[in-house]
C-alpha cells in the first residue's frame, strides 16, 4: 500500500516534470542542478540502489530448490538467463520480454487462485484455517514497523525505473496515465499473490521453508499442465523485475560513471555491456553476503534512500533545492548517519529500545 501511494504521488508531482527534462538518468539531472561531484556520488549510490540482488536471490533460490544445486550456481544461472538477451537488445529487449512475462505472470496466478477457490471455497475456508493475525490489516506488526515501510516506499521518488520510463514516454500525460494504470494492475496482481499465499498457509499449514509455499501449493492442487504454467508464472514474476534492475544498474554504470570518468575510446553500448557484468557480479556478492530478500531491501533502502530523496525532490522543485556545497554535505552526511545507525541497531541499548517500541 505505501508503494501505491507514493507511485500515485510520483505520477501527480513528478511524471510530467521528469518527461519534460528529456534526460536519460537521475544523475544527469542532479549534475545540472547540483554539479558534477554530487552527480558522481549519486551515480555510485544509484548503481547500488538498483542492484538486482534481491530478485537474483529469489530466482537463484528457486533454481537451487528445483534442480538441487548450490545457491551460487542458481544465482549464476539466473543471472545468465536474465542478462543474455540484454547484451544485444538493450532497453527494447527489456521492454518486449516484460510484455511476454506480464501475460505469463497473470495467467499462472489467476489459474492457481481459481483452482484453489474451486477446491476449497473462499472466505469461510480461510477464516477457519488461517491464524487470526493472517487476516488482520496490520498482520500483528507494530505501528513503528509499518511506518518504516512507508519511509522505504519513498524509494519510488528515487527509483531510476520510474524516471527511465517517464523519459521514454511519448509525453508527460502518457507517463502519468502509464503509472496510474500500473498501480491498478499492481493492486490486482498483489491480490492474486497474497491470495495464493493465504491458500498455501491454509492448505499446507506451517511449513519448514516458507520459500516453498507457492511451489508446494501447486504440487498439491494443480494438474501437471497447469503446474507448468504456474511455474512459468513464478519465474516470469521474478525475471520481469530482475532484468529491469540489471539493465538500470548497467545503464547507470555506463552513462553516469564509465562514459564520463573512464576511457573515451569505448562507446556507451560497450560500457553498458560491461555494466551488465559488473552489476551481476555485485548482485551475486550481495546475495551471498545477505541471504535474505527482505534484509537486502531493508539494508539498501535504509542506507541509500536518505542520501538521494531530498536532492531529487529539490532538483525538480526549486524551493526545496539547496546549494551545491550543501548538497555534497547532505548526501555524505545522510549516508554516514544511516550507516552508523545500522551499525548501532544491534547493540544492547539500541536493540532493547527498538524491541520495547515494537511491543
Amino acid at each position: 500500500m505505501p508503494y501505491y501511494i507514493f507511485a500515485i504521488l510520483f505520477a501527480i508531482y513528478f511524471a510530467k516534470k521528469v518527461r519534460n527534462a528529456s534526460l536519460f538518468t537521475i544523475p544527469e539531472k542532479l549534475e545540472i542542478v547540483y554539479g558534477r561531484k554530487v552527480s558522481l556520488i549519486a551515480s555510485v549510490i544509484i548503481f547500488l540502489l538498483v542492484s538486482p540482488a534481491p530478485y537474483l536471490l529469489m530466482i537463484g533460490s528457486l533454481l537451487a530448490l528445483l534442480f538441487d544445486v548450490q545457491l551460487f550456481y542458481g544465482l549464476l544461472i539466473g543471472l545468465t538467463l536474465s542478462a543474455i538477451y540484454l547484451f544485444k537488445g538493450g532497453f527494447r529487449a527489456n521492454l518486449w520480454v516484460d510484455v511476454l512475462q506480464f501475460f505469463v505472470m497473470f495467467i499462472g496466478f489467476i489459474i492457481i487462485v481459481v483452482v484453489a477457490i474451486n477446491n476449497f471455497g473462499t472466505t469461510d475456508y480461510l477464516i477457519e484455517k488461517l491464524p487470526p493475525l493472517h487476516l488482520k490489516p496490520t498482520g500483528g506488526f507494530s505501528p513503528l514497523f509499518i511506518i518504516v515501510w512507508f519511509l522505504i516506499a519513498l524509494w519510488t521518488f528515487a527509483d531510476p525505473g520510474f524516471h527511465q520510463r517517464c523519459y521514454a514516454a511519448k509525453s508527460g500525460s502518457v507517463a502519468v496515465k502509464g503509472i496510474v494504470i500500473s498501480v491498478v494492475i499492481w493492486i490486482f496482481f498483489d491480490f492474486l499473490t497474497t491470495s495464493t499465499g493465504l491458500f498455501s498457509r491454509a492448505v499446507l499449514g506451517e511449513i519448514d521453508n516458507p520459500v516453498l509455499a507457492y511451489p508446494l501449493l501447486a504440487e498439491e492442487i494443480l494438474t501437471p499442465g497447469l503446474k507448468g504454467l504456474f511455474y512459468a508464472a513464478l519465474f516470469a514474476t521474478i525475471f520481469s523485475t530482475l532484468n529491469s534492475f540489471i539493465f538500470l544498474s548497467a545503464t547507470t554504470f555506463s552513462k553516469d560513471i564509465a562514459v564520463k570518468y573512464f576511457s573515451k575510446n569505448i562507446n556507451a553500448v560497450k560500457y553498458t555491456q560491461i555494466g551488465l557484468v559488473v552489476s551481476g557480479g555485485v548482485a551475486i556478492l550481495l546475495a551471498i553476503l545477505i541471504p535474505s530478500v527482505i534484509e537486502i531491501w531493508y539494508t539498501i533502502g535504509s542506507l541509500l534512500i536518505p542520501s538521494l530523496i531530498f536532492l531529487i525532490i529539490g532538483s525538480y522543485y526549486e524551493k526545496f533545492s539547496v546549494s551545491k556545497k550543501f548538497a555534497i554535505t547532505e548526501i555524505i552526511t545522510a549516508f554516514t548517519v544511516s550507516s552508523i545507525w545500522m551499525f548501532l541497531r544491534d547493540s544492547s541499548i539500541i536493540s532493547g529500545w527498538v524491541m520495547k517500541s515494537n511491543q
